[in-house]
């Protein structure tokens, strides 16, 4: 399955995750606005932006990203 980017930009990373139980699910950037997921979650599959604040370090960003992904 596919899914399209959004046009807004200004984000650090994409990650995709399953919607009801937020674990992360593999994928393949196709090309700038389209990455691919295994059919299995087609409908389940959510993408999440990850636009970390530019004064934390890495140890930050990690717990920050785990925030974001789990909804938190």
């Amino acid at each position: 399955m596919k899914l399209k980017l959004s046009p807004i930009g200004g984000f650090d990373e994409v990650v995709v995750v399953d919607a009801e139980n937020r674990f992360e699910i593999p994928h393949k950037q196709i090309d700038f606005e389209t990455l691919e997921v295994d059919d299995a979650y087609g409908n389940t599959a959510s993408v999440v932006y990850v636009d970390y604040p530019p004064t934390f370090a890495e140890e930050d960003r990690l717990a920050y990203r785990e925030r974001v992904i789990r909804g938190a």
